[in-house]
């Protein structure tokens, strides 16, 4: 609960509280979790999203952040 990381999640559903889906990336550091489990977390511990729809991609807000932050190479 004092730390987390950012990973990818998809198979999404979701029960008003609680986010359910699949691990899509391979945790650095949480033992015991791999790619390709199935995961729940409460909706408050979500970061940020990313949706696409057909060929436009919405949410993404941490890829702007990152950005800014990179060389232009």
């Amino acid at each position: 609960p004092t730390r987390g990381e950012h990973m990818f999640v998809t198979e999404i559903s979701l029960d008003g509280q609680t986010v359910h889906g699949i691990l899509a990336s391979e945790p650095n550091d949480i033992p015991g979790l791999s790619d390709g489990d199935d995961v729940s977390f409460p909706i408050s511990r979500v970061s940020d999203w990313f949706l696409v729809d057909g060929e436009y991609g919405f949410g993404g807000f941490t890829i702007d952040v990152m950005k800014k932050q990179m060389p232009p190479k």
